[in-house]
């Protein structure tokens, strides 16, 4: 009954933690919009470099390859940054592949017995950062596409 409580208040402090992390990281984006950018690339690169602790685990090269190339995709998309749309098929397609190696990795940690939460912490914090960095800078779109003009209002860029 204590490892279930300590569990739950594990899952619980974690969540909190991840949704404060989620609303600091939208306002920093929406209020900074062009500064925001070195945050965004360090939130692609920093997952793309702990590649190596996959490699450590003993996680497959196919696997590894995968999330990389998804990785790859997102700080290629990065490159647009602040003019990043849903409807780019670079998103779609870095989406579809996390989704994709996230029920792969999933299975694999289930399957293992060692360090299962850390491995699973970590190994999501890897794979979904730059997914969700990526759709939280779609929301600072909205602010650059348009500016205040002198005479009439709202202009285009």
């Amino acid at each position: 009954m204590l490892n279930l409580l300590l569990a739950f208040s594990i899952i619980l402090l974690i969540n909190l933690i991840g949704g404060l992390a989620i609303v600091g990281t939208i306002s920093h984006i929406e209020n900074n919009v062009y500064s925001a950018k070195k945050t965004i690339l360090c939130c692609v690169w920093v997952p793309m470099l702990c590649h190596t602790y996959l490699y450590f685990i003993s996680v497959s090269y196919r696997l590894i390859f995968l999330s990389l190339s998804a990785q790859a995709i997102f700080l290629w998309l990065c490159q647009e940054y602040p003019f990043i749309k849903p409807s780019d098929p670079r998103f779609i397609v870095g989406a579809c592949l996390t989704l994709l190696n996230h029920f792969y990795l999933t299975g694999i940690f289930m399957n293992s017995s060692s360090n299962r939460i850390i491995a699973i912490i970590l190994s999501y914090l890897i794979i979904w950062l730059p997914a969700l960095i990526c759709a939280f800078s779609i929301s600072a779109t909205k602010e650059v596409l348009f500016f205040q003009g002198p005479a009439n209002g709202v202009k285009k860029r």
